[in-house]
């Protein structure tokens, strides 16, 4: 079955036959990304079908972007989710593929029900968000504990920056 999906700036076409899956994404100034996967050497795959958070209102403090490319990032954003695929290499690792779909679309369903067929129990499911996705295809979310200490480390530094400011502040003041 062929399936094909135009998702603003890129194209992403989907095949699936006996042996193997193939996927081909058509993005911008023509390049494109090519994965043939046999259906064996596919260790999990799913569906990431959440909603993004991705602003309705304009942010005001990123309105000094040039025309309306947040409206179009928000618009494209909600417009697109993603099927996440993990084989093995031919070097015995494993690899990972986000390819994307389009959220409404009529071929959607059909190459969700084509993966589930194909994969049985290595289908992992539809609608889920990112986190528990990589969990359940053994990837690890270890970049969440960094950033989050790089969070707190950056508040820590503005926090002391602004005590030292005003009490620099207060010092030529008073």
């Amino acid at each position: 079955m062929k399936f094909e999906f135009i998702l603003g700036p890129a194209t992403w076409f989907y095949e699936t036959d006996e042996a193997a899956l193939s996927i081909r994404a058509s993005v911008l100034a023509g390049r494109e990304k090519k994965w043939t996967i046999a259906w064996n050497q596919i260790i999990g795959a799913g569906h990431i079908g959440q909603e993004v958070a991705a602003p309705q209102e304009p942010v005001p403090e990123l309105l000094p972007l040039p025309g309306n490319i947040l409206e179009k990032g928000a618009a494209l954003a909600r417009r697109l989710q993603n099927i996440v695929i993990v084989y093995l290499a031919e070097n015995g690792g494993r690899k990972t593929v986000f390819a994307s779909i389009a959220a409404v679309h009529p071929q959607k369903n059909q190459l969700l029900s084509e993966l589930k067929t194909r994969l049985g129990g290595r289908w992992l499911g539809e609608n889920q968000t990112i986190f528990v996705l990589r969990k359940k295809l053994g990837l690890k979310n270890w970049w969440i504990p960094p950033a989050a200490l790089f969070a707190l480390a950056v508040g820590f530094l503005i926090l002391l920056f602004l005590i030292f400011l005003r009490c620099g502040a207060l010092r030529l003041c008073g």
